[in-house]
């Protein structure tokens, strides 16, 4: 089973915006924390393909990817170089996460069935200390971490990766995360069974609310 991470397993608190308002009000942007949300917002959507718009990456482009999108963001900055070092460091503390509450008891249900769990997220290498230190996390060894491998969701070259990592035919890796078009459709396109998390939404029978949920939605589903 491979799960997505953030949004999935993990969320930062303080929120994104309120993160990068508070760090850039310290640089002396003048912007209200409205603003700083909406500016995010556009700013993630214009640049969520990459650098060249493919979904390839690379720890470099991914650290440069998130540079543009801070200067997009905080563009009033004194110092753009110094804000956007804060905010990169700020966000690969343990510290600056939280697990959702179902979580812990979801992965040790998977652990004490003997089914392995990967994480399969869009993010780089800051993700390794964050599922090192948060306890909840800590069975999670294997990791397809895209500004490692190269890729990101929702490319197809992605899941090649997760089935290599994996060890076992697609229709046996279960993909569950909060992202539809990354994690649900892309993953179901290369041939995974895939559950969407909509923690907002409610649960249908295409959706969970509550990673719980799916101890009852896994029998027979997934090797790993």
């Amino acid at each position: 089973m491979a799960f997505d991470a953030v949004g999935t397993l993990i969320y930062p608190e303080p929120s994104v915006s309120k993160v990068y308002w508070n760090v850039g009000r310290q640089f002396g942007s003048q912007q209200t924390l409205d603003q700083v949300r909406t500016e995010f917002q556009q700013a993630f959507q214009d640049l969520a393909g990459g650098a060249r718009g493919d979904y390839s990456t690379s720890e470099t482009e991914e650290k440069e990817r998130w540079r543009h999108i801070v200067s997009q963001v905080l563009f009033d900055v004194i110092d753009p170089d110094a804000c956007f070092e804060d905010l990169h460091a700020h966000f690969g503390k343990p510290s600056a996460w939280r697990t959702f509450p179902d979580v812990a008891e979801t992965l040790q249900h998977l652990d004490a069935q003997g089914i392995e769990v990967l994480v399969a997220s869009n993010f780089d290498e800051r993700l390794h200390p964050l599922c090192d230190e948060l306890p909840e996390l800590r069975l999670l060894r294997k990791r397809v971490v895209s500004a490692s491998i190269g890729w990101h969701k929702p490319s197809p070259h992605f899941y090649t990766h997760l089935i290599e990592v994996a060890g076992c035919p697609a229709d046996q890796i279960l993909m569950v995360g909060d992202d539809l078009e990354n994690d649900v459709v892309a993953a179901q396109a290369s041939g995974l069974p895939a559950v969407w998390i909509n923690r907002e939404g409610g649960s249908s029978e295409a959706a969970i609310s509550d990673l719980r949920q799916l101890v009852e939605r896994i029998a027979n589903q997934s090797c790993v």
